[in-house]
């Protein structure tokens, strides 16, 4: 979405400048690429059987923990092609199957009634005359394998009802339904990321029993992809970071499954269909790569990742070499960049730390695992680089092929530093802290976390899934993924040891004459052994103990890494507390980015957090409308007081605001003492979400 005339004038003068310059670039290079896609076709294979390499000879040990019921509640949903996404319930999604709604938004964006032939005629529904051969091929390719498959609308959102199209150019897909209430990209988006293949790869090694039905599958909904998704095309092709998920989770099933145990052969004709649309979509990335003037996210981050992954299996030629000398710099500056001294990420969000540490993971694993030849090629010089985004022609400068980690010390302590800080945020339930965003997003989810509940449970338990029960049976077992747990994260990347970072002396404030609220938290027999957490950087510091975990939200970005907030809320100094592994205060989550401005708003605004509110004033204002859903002004100026095991205080200034928050033990007592300058109240917020699109009522308390 573009821009308002106030953010454009809140940037600084030389990053306007040189977004100014961007823009007039990209419009010029939009009039060439628009037809060059529309117009023409390109997956005609260039190999026939390109040799790809191989990392994965079986899944990560942490696999094992997997359980078979569980695998086959997934593999059976996955191959009905059935998809529980950001909160849309077990939902068909097909060309035939009506979406449930978001809330009191239904739209209607099926095709209409049509046979799906076994030449593809249907097709011409889909996509444009000029991709139609190349796609009608790949459905017959599919009907050969599965004829009964029934193929995936890759373009609808599965909740509300709305589709875009795949006869549409990608940049130009989002320009109307970034105006549609209730139309959420993020559906189609999330599952074009493929995340479920790798899950079906790994359940075939671990029950090979299932193998045969999970290979077929893989291969049928690969091809169903590259099929109704030509290149650059539909929504699907509008996001970079997506498309590079995409392309590392395809990769990562792929080599699983050309690796199982048992005997297994692909169709003849996949390996050069697989080979040439992987090409294209590397290509594609790096055409619409998500770097904003220097100014990077967990966006370009997912660029960066795909095409350390696409350079790690794809034949090696100059193209393919190009892209691993660009990914193995990108990852060692955006690790500096991207990450504090304390392993935090600058995305402001204990959620976003995750998403962005796994990205960081997986693409030193898989970079580290080069062989040889591909280590040699890091050191050529690159011979075309035809993209915007910067690259060192004289080969690779920030890494050392020649050692077997290639990375630089400092860029693996920060990665440890990263999993140790997930590690700390764990409540005694498993789940961490939630500050910031959370829009359930991953990079590789092979492990799936959650429980098996009965459909009436989930009936009771969720507010969103009320649509989704008038279309579906709460007779049926539902699968309740819990995307709080980061245990894979944790488990993947290796421990390191390392002393806990601590803040700086201690500011001074001006004293004012205060109103006052004390508040008793916990109680217990005598005051426990206490833990400290501390990650001054990030902004998050808490206690733990062995029945107890307190975590305070002090993200505030201090050092500078981002000059405006697109995944913070407000809560500065709210926090969580939970006891016996239950929340007794708990951060309000997130729910909804886009389709509900209202809600997206409702979510992050102070009064769903456990701080104090001062005459409904926003501690951090947005502009209003869609275009301030990711934007949030820093007009608050927060200083750490005292951090220590018996205290921790914090002040916090906004307009005409002063607050003082110190959380204190009497004993066996944990008090919560709040001082302002203004009177002042607390929220009184009604509803928790656990994970993107997901809404139930609150059930820890308000602080009175």
């Amino acid at each position: 979405m573009a821009p308002s005339i106030k953010q454009i004038l809140s940037y600084p003068p030389h990053i306007l400048a040189q977004k100014a310059i961007s823009h007039f670039k990209q419009a010029w290079k939009n009039r060439q690429e628009r037809p060059h896609y529309c117009l023409n076709e390109h997956r005609h294979p260039s190999e026939n059987n390109p040799i790809f390499s191989s990392y994965f000879s079986k899944p990560p040990a942490y696999c094992q923990s997997i359980e078979r019921s569980t695998a086959e509640y997934l593999l059976n949903m996955y191959r009905h092609h059935r998809f529980d996404l950001l909160g849309s319930g077990w939902v068909t999604v097909d060309y035939f199957t009506p979406s449930p709604g978001l809330e009191d938004i239904q739209i209607h964006g099926e095709l209409g009634a049509f046979e799906l032939d076994d030449e593809g005629r249907w097709l011409e529904r889909v996509i444009n005359q000029e991709h139609l051969e190349v796609s009608q091929q790949y459905w017959k390719i599919i009907r050969s394998l599965q004829p009964d498959y029934s193929p995936i609308d890759w373009q609808r959102d599965f909740k509300s009802g709305y589709r875009w199209s795949a006869k549409v150019w990608g940049k130009d897909s989002r320009k109307h339904s970034d105006f549609v209430l209730g139309a959420d990209l993020k559906c189609p988006w999330e599952l074009s990321r493929l995340q479920h293949l790798p899950k079906m790869a790994a359940f075939a090694h671990l029950f090979p029993d299932l193998a045969d039905a999970a290979f077929l599958e893989f291969q049928c909904q690969v091809l169903d992809f590259f099929m109704a998704n030509p290149p650059s095309m539909g929504v699907n092709n509008n996001c970079a970071m997506d498309m590079g998920i995409r392309a590392t989770n395809i990769l990562l099933a792929f080599d699983l499954f050309s690796n199982l145990p048992q005997s297994a052969s692909f169709h003849p004709e996949f390996l050069g269909i697989l080979h040439q649309n992987l090409l294209l979509l590397g290509k594609t990335i790096l055409e619409d790569v998500e770097y904003r003037e220097g100014l990077t996210s967990n966006h370009y981050l997912g660029n960066v990742a795909g095409m350390a992954w696409l350079g790690a299996y794809l034949p090696l030629n100059h193209s393919v070499q190009s892209w691993l000398i660009f990914a193995a710099d990108a990852l060692v500056v955006e690790m500096q960049r991207q990450f504090f001294a304390d392993g935090g990420n600058f995305e402001g969000s204990t959620s976003y730390h995750r998403l962005s540490a796994e990205m960081m993971a997986w693409s030193a694993y898989i970079m580290d695992k080069l062989p040889i030849e591909k280590r040699e090629a890091l050191l050529q010089p690159v011979k075309k680089w035809p993209y915007a985004v910067p690259i060192s022609r004289k080969g690779a400068q920030w890494v050392h092929p020649q050692l077997p980690h290639i990375f630089p010390a400092p860029f693996y302590e920060r990665l440890q530093r990263a999993r140790q800080m997930s590690v700390d945020l764990q409540h005694t339930n498993g789940q961490i802290a939630q500050f910031g965003d959370n829009d359930s997003g991953r990079f590789v989810h092979l492990w799936p976390i959650g429980q098996m509940i009965s459909g009436k449970e989930a009936q009771q338990k969720y507010l969103h899934l009320q649509n989704y029960f008038n279309q579906y049976s709460s007779e049926e077992d539902f699968w309740d993924e819990d995307s709080l747990r980061h245990d894979e994260l944790t488990t993947w990347i290796p421990e390191g040891n390392f002393e806990p970072s601590l803040p700086n002396k201690p500011s001074q404030i001006p004293t004012f004459d205060t109103h006052q609220k004390e508040s008793i938290l916990a109680e217990f027999d005598e005051k426990p052994t206490v833990s400290l957490v501390c990650y001054p950087h990030f902004g998050l510091f808490g206690w733990k103990t062995e029945r107890m975990s307190l975590f305070v939200s002090a993200i505030h970005n201090r050092d500078g890494q981002h000059f405006h907030w697109g995944h913070v809320h407000n809560d500065k100094l709210s926090f969580e507390l939970f006891v016996d592994g239950k929340p007794i205060i708990q951060d309000g989550g997130t729910y909804l980015y886009t389709p509900l401005p209202h809600r997206r708003n409702e979510f992050r605004s102070v009064q769903a957090h456990h701080g104090i509110v001062v005459d409904d004033l926003e501690p951090n204002r947005w502009e209003d409308g869609k275009r301030g859903l990711f934007r949030m002004e820093r007009e608050t100026k927060l200083e750490i007081l005292e951090v220590n095991e018996a205290t921790l205080s914090f002040y916090l200034e906004h307009r005409n605001v002063k607050w003082k928050r110190t959380f204190f033990w009497e004993n066996g007592v944990l008090k919560l003492k709040d001082e302002s300058n203004l009177p002042f109240n607390y929220p009184q917020f009604a509803f928790y979400s656990s994970g993107y699109g997901k809404r139930e009522p609150k059930l820890s308390q308000n602080l009175l």
